[in-house]
């Protein structure tokens, strides 16, 4: 559900209501299904699309960035590097070696 496109943005309250949850509940049942929060799952989904399009296009890092949601490229970077540990253009260079 958070990986499809319409719910990307949405605010996790949001999804809960839909879904018939309170978001304490649905919070606490997504991370005893899953075992991790629906707020890092939606981040570690961002950050994987991120990173397929870092090895598979030749986007700027900046384009990547606001295609993902973020609003700088520099927030972007920080968030790809605590994710992947390297930058993104680092990322870029390892994976198009492969």
């Amino acid at each position: 559900l958070l990986t499809r496109e319409e719910y990307r943005n949405r605010e996790i309250s949001t999804v809960a209501r839909e879904v018939g949850m309170s978001e304490y509940h649905f919070i606490r049942s997504f991370r005893e299904a899953f075992g991790i929060s629906p707020m890092r799952y939606r981040a570690s989904i961002i950050m994987q699309r991120a990173a397929r399009l870092l090895a598979q296009t030749d986007l700027p890092v900046e384009d990547i960035a606001h295609q993902v949601g973020y609003a700088s490229a520099h927030s972007f970077s920080r968030a790809f590097h605590r994710q992947y540990g390297v930058s993104p253009r680092a990322y870029r260079r390892l994976h198009r070696m492969e």
